[in-house]
């Protein structure tokens, strides 16, 4: 066995891990309520669109469902933007997850 592969898998479970501690030591993980919509993205236009798709493509690539950025989307913009918003938070998101996988971990996972 390649010990540089064996380095680079735990590199990828090492960010991984991380990332759930930085989630839940910056409190990220209860960003996503109602409360939040209401305060920072309702009413605030262009920029809170902007604000929405970004965190929200931040957390579809470390593993928020989809169904909860759906949620919010509708909750934010109403059924039309909020769909379109949804989608392409969770499209980018699923981009950014795959192209990490992808890069950092495919010749460990293929030995």
């Amino acid at each position: 066995m390649n010990i540089f592969a064996v380095l680079k898998g735990l590199a990828v479970f090492g960010a991984l891990v991380l990332a759930g501690f930085v989630i839940r030591v910056t409190e990220l993980d209860i960003i996503f309520t109602e409360a939040w919509i209401d305060g920072d993205i309702r009413g605030s236009g262009l920029t809170g669109e902007m604000l929405f798709v970004t965190v929200c493509v931040l957390g579809t690539a470390l593993g928020l469902p989809r169904q909860i950025v759906s949620f919010l989307s509708g909750y934010a913009f109403g059924f039309f933007l909020g769909t379109v918003l949804a989608l392409l938070s969770t499209t980018i998101g699923c981009i950014v997850a795959f192209s990490y996988a992808r890069l950092f971990g495919q010749n460990f996972v293929r030995k």
